[in-house]
């Protein structure tokens, strides 16, 4: 009954005009049609000019006409209160429109704001990193005087003088003599007497990497010792870079995806990663490894962090591919942009990834 009532007042609504004029007319026809008999029929078709005749004339339109007009004033109330229904309904469905298109347009302007201020405070977040970098300084002592080194050239120094392979080497091959010293310490990173006899006739790089598989876990261990002496003599320099770097990142990959998309975080981070030296992701790299940097090692196979790291040197190499014993290597999405996109419903290609962060900006 109720979708009946509902079809009808459509119908009326579309049709006012065409209700009103038709109905209108039909009245006029009738209203003849009631007139015009009575005045053949007692006035013989002339205007009487009696008023009594006027007064029944009166009667009769009173009793057929007047039902009629009612009828009429029924029918034109009923198709005006469809249209004014009609046209209320149409201005509610044109305020939602406006409303809705106003919302939409109002958290456009929301993002595209807090996209803005995202980009601020990255920008002076990774300036920030920078500054600390260039403050490192490492000062070194020499027989006519001293040398100061900073930033990156500090560190390159600490590298040199620490975990390279030929030092390495060099340690490897004292550590049995230190252990018999009395040095209970070494113990764990003694290899047996024929492979260390092998290394005097290779280079530091080439001995490193030709050892077996059971031996090089013993000189990872060891080249993970010394990172952590390095870190301990130096954390002072360290320690903050590592942690500002770490929460840009942490910061960055936590935003709300209404917010920044996963292409977006991946390109603000592909961005941090750009500007990071060789010597930075060698720090980076055995920071991961250790155990103060297993959270940061998480972020650097998700956004393979090392994607741009070569690894040159044999001791490093080795940590790539073994463990030192005390956890585990990196994952391949550390070293390879494709898997760790992947592993994120990224494009495999940098340029589609590129367009789809560009598109939510």
């Amino acid at each position: 009954m109720k979708n009946n009532s509902s079809a009808l007042e459509a119908w009326l609504a579309s049709n006012a005009l065409s209700v009103l004029v038709w109905t209108t007319f039909g009245a006029v026809l009738s209203a003849i049609g009631f007139v015009a008999p009575y005045v053949i029929r007692f006035w013989g078709g002339s205007l009487s000019g009696n008023g009594d005749d006027w007064g029944g004339f009166g009667s009769y339109l009173g009793g057929t006409v007047g039902p009629l007009l009612t009828f009429i004033t029924v029918i034109a109330l009923l198709a005006t209160l469809a249209v004014q229904r009609k046209e209320s309904r149409e201005n509610a469905t044109e305020r939602q429109e406006r409303d809705d298109a106003s919302a939409i347009e109002q958290k456009k302007r929301d993002r595209a704001a807090a996209v803005q201020a995202f980009e601020n405070t990255f920008f002076a977040w990774l300036r920030a990193y920078r500054d600390l970098l260039v403050e490192i300084e490492i000062l070194k002592s020499y027989s006519n005087g001293r040398e100061a080194f900073r930033g990156r050239r500090a560190l390159m120094l600490e590298w040199e003088q620490n975990l390279q392979s030929e030092i390495i080497v060099g340690q490897l091959l004292s550590v049995e003599q230190w252990w018999k010293n009395g040095g209970a310490e070494w113990a764990p990173y003694v290899l047996p007497a024929e492979l260390l006899n092998t290394s005097r006739s290779m280079r530091s790089n080439d001995w490193l990497r030709s050892l077996p598989p059971t031996a090089k876990p013993v000189a990872n261990s060891l080249v993970m010792k010394r990172w952590d002496d390095l870190y301990n003599d130096q954390e002072y320099n360290l320690d903050n870079l590592f942690r500002v770097l770490f929460r840009l990142l942490k910061w960055v990959d936590s935003q709300d995806p209404e917010i920044l998309t996963s292409a977006q975080k991946w390109h603000y981070i592909s961005i941090a990663r750009s500007q990071l030296s060789w010597i930075e992701l060698v720090y980076l790299f055995f920071n991961g490894l250790s155990e103060r940097g297993i959270r940061f090692k998480v972020l650097c196979e998700r956004y393979a962090l090392f994607d741009n790291l070569t690894f040159k040197d044999a001791a490093l190499e080795n940590l790539r591919w073994h463990s030192s014993g005390k956890g585990a290597t990196y994952a391949e999405s550390a070293f390879y942009s494709s898997i760790a996109r992947a592993a994120l419903g990224l494009p495999v290609d940098s340029d589609e990834i590129q367009v789809k962060a560009m598109e939510h900006l």
